[in-house]
């Protein structure tokens, strides 16, 4: 038995700058799944096989680790069917708590090297390829925004 694969969006999640684009963008999370897992998970509420958060610009996905996107949708859940100041205060904790946004974020702080055209990690002050200066940063650096559903 060949397993199909399906792609869900639980809609937009945040707004950061893009490692891929390099502009502040909305991210969506998704989640792909099997035929065979989608039987699991109605049976079984079973693992997802793979969750992103995808770029609704440049398409660039960011792989997120299957226990927190489970937390991430535990989480919306509350939202999704009364947006409370109480509700919306537990997903923003569940969020920051997350290191895949961490990840995203300093992705997207890396820089491109002008002379080598490699790319270097935020915190570097100079290409570690081969010593050019970081040309300075601008704008983007804001940390990400959380985009909680709207109440059902």
């Amino acid at each position: 038995m060949s397993a199909t694969a399906n792609i869900v969006s639980h809609g937009p999640l945040l707004k950061c700058k893009c490692p891929g684009c390099k502009e502040n963008q909305e991210f969506h999370l998704t989640e792909k799944t099997t035929q065979s897992s989608l039987l699991k998970k109605m049976m079984l509420f079973g693992d997802r096989e793979e969750w992103n958060l995808v770029c609704q610009s440049c398409d660039y996905h960011h792989k997120v680790p299957k226990p927190e996107g489970s937390a991430v949708l535990h989480a919306l859940m509350p939202l999704k069917e009364e947006n409370t100041p109480e509700n919306l205060q537990k997903f923003e904790t569940t969020m920051n708590q997350m290191s895949f946004l961490a990840e995203l974020f300093n992705d997207s702080m890396s820089w491109i090297c002008a002379k080598c055209n490699e790319t270097v990690a935020h915190n570097f002050q100079a290409c570690w390829n081969c010593s050019a200066p970081h040309p300075g940063y601008e704008g983007g650096d804001e940390p990400p925004r959380f985009i909680p559903p709207m109440g059902g």
